[in-house]
């Protein structure tokens, strides 16, 4: 990625075949950034594991199947083009080595609402859209993005130790967005300023060491409460019994 923003200061991947209509342009206050500024500080890598369903202009598509340009459905901007496709494959030895590179799985049924047609496995700090009541109450908007890891405390989302190894994929449009995976709305890769916390800086070093970010004018999608905030509102899901998905009009929409 940092050569392919170097050799034209656009991300199209030329050795593809990529043109204009599959291209994405970072820059930072309208000038391009050199690949030479790409830097961990300011860039989420959030992935999806090989098998998951993405919700597309043409039907369900398996992520790995999925190609620059494609129609993706979004929550916010309805079908958006695809920039760019990004895999890494993690053999068990990296699994092994360094645990934090597992992903999340969250069981059919786990976030309630029946939203989710099956097994959902991501990276740790890969964001799921909550929405209920209960966000509204805490945060004054009833959708918000939490880190696959906070979800861990809910019945049916754990830690995956029984992969033998993980292809991990990541969607990059223009602009962060929602999209549908497996039934319920997650989010699309980051580029933003505020992006990283240090967990997530951890978690992009090892997925992804040639990767790093300058100043991106990317804005989050939803709302995002740093970790103690995600935390406090775990626990209010988990005193209240309530699932993670209730049926608010976002949500219905996103049935329809």
């Amino acid at each position: 990625m940092r050569a392919d923003q170097a050799d034209d200061e656009i991300l199209n991947a030329i050795e593809a075949g990529w043109d204009a209509s599959t291209s994405l342009r970072i820059q930072n206050g309208g000038t391009a950034v050199a690949g030479t500024d790409l830097k961990f500080d300011n860039t989420n890598v959030v992935c999806f594991n090989h098998g998951t369903i993405i919700a597309t202009e043409s039907g369900p598509v398996l992520v790995e199947n999925l190609q620059s340009g494609g129609m993706i459905r979004t929550m916010n901007h309805g079908y958006q083009s695809l920039s760019l496709v990004l895999k890494r494959k993690l053999p068990q030895c990296a699994l092994v080595e360094n645990e934090k590179l597992r992903p999340v799985r969250i069981s059919t049924g786990a976030l309630g609402n029946n939203l989710q047609e099956t097994d959902l496995l991501i990276s740790r700090q890969h964001r799921m859209m909550v929405s209920s009541p209960i966000c509204k109450r805490m945060f004054g908007d009833e959708n918000v993005l939490i880190a696959g890891v906070r979800l861990t405390e809910l019945s049916g989302i754990y830690i995956d130790y029984g992969v033998r190894e993980v292809e991990y994929y990541h969607l990059v449009f223009d602009q962060h967005e929602i999209v549908i995976a497996n039934g319920p709305p997650s989010e699309s890769f980051f580029l933003g300023p505020e992006a990283l916390k240090a967990e997530a800086l951890e978690e992009i070093t090892a997925l992804f060491p040639t990767l790093k970010s300058g100043m991106i004018p990317f804005v989050l999608a939803a709302h995002s409460p740093d970790a103690q905030k995600q935390k406090r509102l775990i626990k209010r899901y988990l005193d209240n019994s309530k699932p993670l998905q209730a049926a608010t009009n976002c949500q219905l929409s996103l049935m329809l």
